[in-house]
């Protein structure tokens, strides 16, 4: 994500992921609140998924929610069973 915002890419994925640039991010910072970055995968390098249009050969909007909100959900938990423990969840794949 850092590598695309300081190229001074602002939107991190197709739903609700925009970062304005009044936020003014720094690298290695805690973000304002947690993001979903989708991308495809490859051999040589992932492409982001920014628009709900690059989703349509791959699931539904629909699904692409509840996807979304589940990614949400597990890394919320992982972050508070990682804080529990005296440790940070920063970012995971």
């Amino acid at each position: 994500m850092w590598t695309l915002y300081n190229q001074g890419v602002r939107c991190f994925g197709p739903i609700d992921a925009t970062i304005s640039d009044d936020e003014k991010l720094r690298k290695n910072q805690q973000l304002p609140r947690l993001f979903v970055t989708p991308t495809t995968k490859s051999d040589i390098h992932d492409e982001p998924i920014t628009t709900l249009f690059q989703l349509h050969d791959l699931m539904t909007v629909e699904q692409f929610k509840q996807c979304y909100t589940a990614a949400l959900k597990l890394f919320q938990f992982g972050q508070d069973v990682a804080l529990s423990r005296g440790l940070i969840l920063v970012d995971t794949k």
